[in-house]
């Protein structure tokens, strides 16, 4: 015979379909039952055990673990799984909405590592006196393998101030674009382009202890480093004064400034 429920072939002795697991006939009489009573039309025992539950419902959450399965009947299944819906589409709103309130926050907030909750995250604020490692790349275009001098105030008080600031500067941005050891001729191609290519520029080059020379390449040493970031903050110091500019005339030297430009060295 067939179930009268899912209509699938059962055993004529079966009171219970196997498959959808609904009572099919009377354990009293033994008539079959109409699917829409819940009693024998035939002599009113009601449906001992007739099960509903047609779908299964899986929920599960990571983080030390929840998990939920639960079965239903198609409507309340139904009911069941649009209303976990909204809870998990409202939960994702919420951690999209947190993520974008943290890329929000200034670059200079830095959180803590280890912290799992956004809330709880704290920030620990970057002394503003500190360079930002990428405003060299404000200074230079490269572009097509040409580099070019975008910013060319760079704070000097002659022309040689100007061209160990400029070397010590394009130096430092070769060492974070990966090159340590930048070959010669890059370095006299810039220095040339600014015609800050000279006796005095070869004579430092030899002679200070920022920059070590390998033959053909140069490096820069520690105290090349840190005289670089110095660089770059007076370069957006808006106090400091751009007492020569590229282009300018050379002009001879006070003793103050020739006191000053050697410590730079």
């Amino acid at each position: 015979m067939k179930c009268n429920y899912c209509e699938d072939e059962i055993s004529d002795r079966a009171n219970f379909c196997p498959n959808c697991k609904n009572q099919v006939k009377c354990l009293s009489c033994s008539e079959l039952l109409e699917k829409e009573s819940d009693i024998c039309i035939m002599c009113g025992e009601e449906k001992k055990s007739q099960s509903k539950n047609h779908n299964t419902i899986e929920f599960e959450e990571t983080k030390k673990t929840r998990s939920f399965k639960a079965n239903f009947s198609n409507e309340v299944g139904q009911s069941i799984g649009e209303a976990l819906g909204i809870i998990l589409m409202n939960k994702k709103g919420n951690y999209l909405s947190e993520r974008k309130q943290l890329n929000s926050l200034p670059h200079n907030a830095i959180p803590k590592e280890n912290e799992e909750s956004v809330e709880d995250t704290e920030f620990t604020e970057v002394p503003s006196t500190s360079p930002k490692k990428d405003r060299v790349f404000d200074i230079f275009n490269e572009s097509g393998g040409n580099l070019t001098l975008l910013e060319t105030r760079l704070k000097a008080t002659s022309k040689r101030d100007y061209g160990i600031r400029l070397a010590i500067i394009f130096l430092y941005y070769r060492l974070l674009k990966g090159v340590t050891k930048v070959n010669r001729s890059d370095l006299n191609d810039i220095m040339k382009d600014a015609s800050l290519y000279d006796g005095n520029f070869r004579y430092w080059l030899t002679n200070t202890n920022l920059v070590g020379v390998h033959e053909d390449l140069i490096e820069l040493k520690a105290p090349g480093r840190d005289k670089a970031k110095e660089f770059i903050r007076e370069v957006y110091d808006d106090s400091k004064v751009d007492k020569w500019k590229l282009g300018s005339p050379a002009r001879k030297r006070k003793k103050k400034d020739s006191e000053e430009e050697d410590s730079n060295e």
